[in-house]
């Protein structure tokens, strides 16, 4: 699955601090391996797909995307 976060992947997004970047990284490396790009407007994601990616990110409130 292309939006499934490893081990590894989830090393690269702890390095991150704040929610909304954690949140963000997360959502562009689903993206890339879906695409094989970066978005030009990351938030064109489709919301169930931020929501999965929050759960594995941990990050609570998946709303910290938009910041």
């Amino acid at each position: 699955m292309f939006f499934f976060l490893d081990a590894s992947d989830r090393d690269v997004i702890a390095r991150s601090r704040q929610d909304s970047h954690r949140l963000g990284v997360a959502v562009q490396i689903g993206t890339v391996r879906y695409k094989g790009l970066f978005l030009e407007d990351p938030l064109a994601v489709p919301w169930p797909v931020v929501d999965h990616l929050a759960e594995q990110s941990g990050v609570g409130d998946p709303s910290q995307v938009k910041r």
